[in-house]
């Protein structure tokens, strides 16, 4: 995927000012077909969200312990807003702020001596990032490079499931909730239908890798070793915007 993000960089950022020197000058296309897309807007995306989940439970145990590492997919819905400004040159530059909601998880057992059965699970259900998008005009089109700052919010609980219980505090049942900053990129491209509506697909790529530890004893089995993380967030999206 990070490899996929920097060459979508690379060829928007190369390509687009060679297509906006021949676009007027293609017998097919005219520039009455330009839009202007500076200007505020609004709108909603959808889209798939990947990330590596990696935790380990009463690792002092090297027999029957579960190790997490497992890499997961799931849908994602979410808003974003921002503010673009086109040069005369047809280069635009801008803001945008997002939010995507999600429920990717993963989990691992470990059956245990004595019929008892230990479990690590991991879920990531919240990101947000704020960036600097850049792009280049040609007629409806805009292919675009974007980078900024966001967040992940990820959570983990770990249980001894002998004790039936999934209260967390009570028994050995546990939860780890926390929100990791990371350095976001992507690229995509937008199309314009008109001066208000417009459509993009884009991949955003989150530079995470973060743990939540498990203190030693914090409940039964639990060793100071013990964690549970997240590592490379990455997003597809299709979203609408509308100007105003």
């Amino acid at each position: 995927m990070k490899n996929f993000l920097a060459a979508a960089l690379i060829l928007a950022a190369g390509a687009a000012p060679a297509l906006a020197r021949t676009s007027c000058a293609d017998s097919m296309s005219s520039c009455s077909d330009k839009v202007d897309f500076s200007g505020f807007y609004i709108g909603g995306h959808i889209g798939v969200v990947g990330t590596q989940f990696d935790g380990r439970f009463d690792s002092s145990d090297t027999v029957d312990s579960p190790t997490l590492s497992k890499s997961d997919e799931f849908g994602l819905i979410g808003l974003h807003a921002g503010y673009l400004h086109q040069f005369h040159s047809g280069f635009v530059v801008g803001v945008e702020i997002d939010a995507s909601f999600t429920d990717l998880s993963a989990k691992e057992t470990a059956d245990k001596i004595g019929a008892s059965q230990e479990e690590i699970v991991g879920t990531v259900d919240f990101m947000a990032s704020a960036r600097i998008r850049a792009g280049y005009a040609i007629d409806k089109f805009m292919p675009y490079a974007t980078a900024g700052v966001g967040v992940v919010s990820y959570e983990y609980s770990f249980q001894d499931q002998s004790t039936h219980t999934t209260d967390p505090g009570q028994g050995d049942y546990v939860k780890k909730s926390k929100t990791a900053l990371a350095g976001v990129v992507g690229a995509g491209v937008e199309y314009a239908f008109d001066d208000t509506t417009r459509v993009r697909l884009e991949g955003l790529y989150y530079a995470v890798e973060d743990e939540a530890g498990l203190g030693a004893k914090e409940i039964d089995d639990a060793d100071s070793g013990d964690f549970g993380g997240v590592k490379d967030v990455w997003t597809v999206r299709l979203g609408v915007s509308f100007k105003f």
